[in-house]
């Protein structure tokens, strides 16, 4: 499996204990923008006092994505590319892909040996007649 990226999150807060006296908290305290004010619940006023805390969370762990291709060649007899996090398969030269979108049909019509001697035949008579035709004008 690829590396994770793991991170930790710290946030600087501002406790106010509405319990301890003169603490210049205020009850319609706001918070910034973007930002949400908590009431601390509870607690002992000889304890919690104005102060500035962090809390942290963590740690969070990002998996990077396995590419589709990475895992038994996306299932793709030949070459495998992806396209919109899909394999999509594709052949080498002289082969081509088949119905099922995975594997490969050897074209036979080129590895055929009869088929190439046929066709060098047809080439020859080809050269043969064009000479021949050239020789009599």
């Amino acid at each position: 499996p690829p590396p994770a990226q793991m991170i930790f999150v710290h946030c600087m807060v501002k406790i106010c204990n509405t319990l301890v006296p003169g603490n210049n908290c205020t009850t319609n305290a706001t918070a910034p923008s973007g930002r949400k004010r908590r009431d601390v619940i509870g607690g002992d006023s000889d304890v919690i006092e104005d102060q500035h805390e962090v809390v942290s969370s963590g740690p969070i762990i990002f998996h990077q994505p396995v590419s589709p291709c990475k895992v038994n060649n996306g299932g793709c007899q030949g070459y495998c590319t992806v396209v919109a996090r899909r394999p999509v398969c594709s052949c080498p030269s002289g082969s081509s892909l088949n119905r099922d979108g995975y594997s490969c049909d050897v074209d036979e019509l080129l590895y055929n040996d009869n088929v190439i001697i046929y066709v060098m035949i047809f080439i020859l008579f080809g050269v043969v007649a064009f000479l021949y035709k050239k020789q009599q004008k």
